[in-house]
C-alpha cells in the first residue's frame, strides 16, 4: 500500500475550497497525556497513563495553525470559533480532524489492532501469531442468555495462550483484516506488528505540590506524573523524522498561508510539551486512498459491513449507524475517559466516556446486496454524535465473510 504523494509546503491561500492536510507530529519532548486536573496539587488524585484524544490533536493542530497565520483567529481556514468544539457540526463549516495513528521513523503507518482480530502468543513470546477474527453469529438453542441488546453474539472457541496486551498493526495487515481475512496462523514480523513498548517507554517524573495562593512548593507533597519518552530515530540522513510518532489528517475550510515561521515547533498534551509539526498537502488524494479501494474491490461475496474505530468514540447509549443502519454486533474494549480543558470558556470540560480505538461495529448490507460506495461513502466518517468535528469516531469501513 502506497502513502499519499509527496507534496510541496503550504502556499498561498485559493480563492475558495477546501484543503486536507497530512500533519507529521515529531515528538521533542517526553508527552504527558492526563485529564482536566491539575496534579501539582498533590493530593487531588492519582494521575495515570492514559492514550491522548482527538481533542488534544485538534487542539494542537489548530493552535499551530492560528499561531502561523499571524495570531489572530484564522476564520477562513479553522472557521468560526465555538464554545465548544465537541457542539461544532462536521459539514465543512470548520476545520475538521479526519484521523491519527502511530507513525515510525520512515513514515510508515501503525493502527491500534482491531479487536475482533486475535493473535496468540509464540514460543519467544514476541511477535504473536496471527490466528483468526471473531466473527458475529446467531443465538443458538443452548446458548447463554446475555445483556448484549444487538442481534447477533460474537463467539469463538477459547485459543490456548492467546495474546492480550496492545498491539499496533501495519497499514498492511489492517487492509487484510477490512477485506475480510485473519491470513495465516503464521508469526508476524516486525514490520507487520509493533507492542507499545516499542514506540515509547513510560517515564515517571516527580514534581512538587505548589500552593497557588503563593505560588511556591508546598511543604511535603511530592507527586509523580506518567510522561511518554518516544523512541529515536537512528541517524540516518533519509529520514526527516525524529523518530516514533503521529500521523494525522486534517481538513482546513482553505489552503493554509503561513505568514510567520514558528520553528515548525508547537505544543502536544499537558505541560505543554514541544513536538514538531509539518504539513502535506493532500493533492485530490484522501487519506488511505489505497486501503480505501482495496477494500471497495473486495466486497463481492461477503457477509456484511464493518466500521473499524481509528479514533475514539463519544458514548452517548446510542449505538452508532452506518449508512443509516444499526450494528448487529460489536467487539467493544475497555471504556476509556475523557475530558481536558475548554480554553474559550476557562473551565474543564465535563469527563466523556470513550469506546477506544480498535473497536469493531457489525453491519448487514442493506437487502442483502454488497455495495462498494457504502465503503467509499463511509471511509473517514464519524460514527460519534458528538465531537464528530473534533476528530471522534472516525472508522475505516471493511467487510466480513
Amino acid at each position: 500500500m502506497k502513502e499519499p504523494a509527496e507534496a510541496t509546503s503550504a502556499g498561498p491561500v485559493a480563492s475558495s475550497g477546501e484543503a486536507s492536510y497530512i500533519v507529521q507530529i515529531d515528538p521533542v519532548d517526553p508527552l504527558l497525556f492526563g485529564d482536566n486536573r491539575p496534579a501539582r496539587a498533590g493530593i487531588d488524585h492519582v494521575v495515570r497513563d492514559k492514550d491522548p484524544s482527538p481533542l488534544v490533536f485538534h487542539g494542537a493542530i489548530g493552535a499551530y495553525v492560528q499561531t502561523a497565520c499571524g495570531g489572530a483567529w484564522p476564520e477562513g481556514v479553522l472557521g468560526k470559533p465555538h464554545g465548544d468544539i465537541l457542539d461544532a457540526p462536521a459539514d465543512g463549516s470548520t476545520a475538521e480532524l479526519l484521523g491519527y495513528c502511530y507513525a515510525d521513523p520512515s513514515g510508515r503507518l501503525w493502527f491500534p489492532k482491531p479487536l475482533h482480530f486475535r493473535c496468540t502468543r509464540s514460543a519467544r513470546g514476541w511477535p504473536p501469531l496471527a490466528h483468526d477474527l471473531i466473527l458475529p453469529r446467531a443465538n443458538e438453542p443452548g446458548d447463554e442468555a446475555t445483556s448484549c441488546p444487538l442481534a447477533l453474539v460474537l463467539d469463538a472457541p477459547p485459543i490456548k495462550d492467546e495474546e492480550e496486551s496492545a498491539m499496533l498493526v501495519s497499514a498492511r495487515i489492517l487492509a487484510r483484516i477490512l477485506r475480510g481475512f485473519a491470513g495465516p496462523r503464521a508469526p508476524l514480523n516486525s514490520n507487520e506488528a509493533l507492542g507499545l513498548t516499542d514506540v515509547y517507554a513510560r517515564e515517571p517524573r516527580p514534581g512538587v505540590g505548589i500552593d497557588n495562593r503563593i505560588g511556591r512548593a508546598d511543604e511535603g507533597i511530592l507527586f509523580v506524573r506518567p510522561y511518554r519518552r518516544f523512541k529515536r530515530a537512528d541517524p540516518d540522513p533519509a529520514l526527516t523524522a525524529l523518530g516514533y510518532g503521529f500521523t494525522a489528517w486534517f481538513r482546513c475550510r482553505a489552503p493554509l498561508e503561513l505568514v510567520h515561521t514558528v520553528g515548525d515547533v508547537g505544543f502536544l498534551g499537558g505541560d505543554r510539551m514541544r513536538a514538531r509539526l509539518s504539513f502535506r498537502l493532500m493533492e485530490g488524494m484522501s487519506a488511505l486512498e489505497d486501503m480505501k479501494e482495496e477494500v471497495a474491490n473486495a466486497v463481492a461475496g461477503t457477509r456484511g459491513l464493518l466500521a473499524y474505530l481509528l479514533t475514539p468514540m463519544i458514548w452517548d447509549g446510542a449505538w452508532p449507524k452506518l449508512d443509516k443502519r444499526g450494528p448487529i454486533a460489536a467487539s467493544i474494549g475497555r471504556a476509556q475517559y475523557a475530558s481536558g480543558w475548554n480554553a474559550p470558556h476557562g473551565h474543564p470540560r465535563p469527563l466523556h466516556v470513550l469506546v477506544p480505538a480498535g473497536s469493531v461495529f457489525f453491519y448487514e448490507w442493506p437487502n442483502g446486496r454488497p455495495d462498494p460506495e457504502i465503503v467509499r461513502k463511509g471511509w473517514l466518517s464519524s460514527v460519534s454524535q458528538r465531537g464528530a468535528c473534533a476528530g471522534f469516531g472516525r472508522v475505516l469501513v471493511g467487510v466480513w465473510r
